[in-house]
């Protein structure tokens, strides 16, 4: 009998996560249901190959799943949580794939009925896709998640086999489980995520607010395009959510960057060309670092867990396992 995971929302996360494992499971192993608000999204999905059925209704997608997949965004998880937790059957495990963790796990602790399962988790994806600029459905892909890592943030009265079960799920499709604590995950993403948003918020609105625009978005290019890019990665529901359900850690991110820019202000205020080669020199050196490294994933080896990658076969029966516990 083939195990069913169910997969609330069904854009880029969500689809290729779909695809992956499609791609990964035996015939007839799996039979994955998915669900998104917008139907045209989940019949698209469909018609893709990454869900076998496209459920319209929320509960019924839900009730004899697995395990459960919330593929939302993070402005929308609670709402979805609500919903999804009492429709869940028992043994079933609820994971996520938002970019904080420490609210989401105190929305699940007052949300999840005691006899189901919720680890929090967070895809990092594959390097090859870090310049891409399609989103939604059409930058679904298959492999998406490989050489990515899966940051894992459980609860401390998570259950191992569902901890491990959701590793599992992110080993199958190419990814390495990334455990780490749900508030030191959430201040590392407020540089890495929120800041990049909030920045680009910013650039835009300083440049289209000129009195100039009219003539500077004629020769706006590259750099700019590059820059501003962040804005169009997600919703500003979603990025007015990361920013103030991690206020602690983006206003230290925001105090950071203001601290930058007030010295480099500064250089180019004193025409001080020694001060800015040394900044902009040292930038570029760790950036061409980081992205070798990324391109590579190949973090050092007391970094990530040593683990191994499952078999289908081993996935569905700790499924099975689960699924039977009281």
């Amino acid at each position: 009998m083939a195990i069913q995971l169910t997969l609330i929302g069904l854009g880029r996360i969500g689809t290729s996560l779909g695809l992956a494992l499609k791609r990964r499971a035996a015939p007839g192993q799996l039979f994955i249901v998915g669900h998104d608000r917008e139907l045209q999204n989940a019949k698209m999905a469909q018609a893709k190959g990454a869900v076998d059925r496209a459920e319209w209704n929320l509960p019924a997608a839900c009730e004899n799943a697995d395990a459960i997949f919330l593929c939302v965004p993070l402005s929308a998880l609670r709402q979805a949580l609500e919903e999804v937790a009492p429709n869940a059957k028992p043994g079933c495990v609820i994971t996520d794939t938002a970019p904080l963790k420490a609210p989401v796990l105190e929305w699940a602790a007052a949300l999840t009925p005691a006899d189901r399962y919720f680890v929090g988790g967070s895809p990092i994806l594959n390097p090859i896709y870090l310049h891409e600029s399609a989103t939604g459905l059409d930058a679904a892909r298959a492999d998406l998640f490989e050489g990515g890592l899966w940051a894992l943030a459980p609860q401390a009265e998570a259950a191992p086999e569902a901890l491990k079960l959701v590793a599992d799920v992110a080993k199958l499709i190419g990814a390495t489980p990334f455990f780490v604590g749900a508030v030191e995950h959430d201040a590392l993403m407020a540089g890495t995520h929120t800041l990049p948003a909030l920045a680009s918020a910013a650039l835009m609105k300083v440049v289209a607010a000129s009195p100039d625009w009219a003539d500077a978005r004629k020769l706006a290019d590259r750099t700019f395009a590059t820059a501003t890019a962040p804005v169009s990665f997600s919703s500003p529901a979603a990025a007015r959510a990361a920013a103030l359900l991690n206020q602690t850690a983006t206003l230290r991110a925001l105090d950071s960057m203001i601290g930058q820019l007030t010295a480099l202000r500064g250089a180019v205020a004193a025409g001080d060309e020694a001060a800015m080669d040394a900044l902009l020199t040292e930038v570029a050196i760790l950036r061409e670092a980081w992205l070798a490294k990324r391109r590579e994933a190949n973090w050092e080896a007391d970094e990530l867990p040593k683990t191994e990658m499952p078999t289908p076969g081993q996935l569905l029966r700790q499924l099975v396992g689960l699924g039977k516990r009281k």
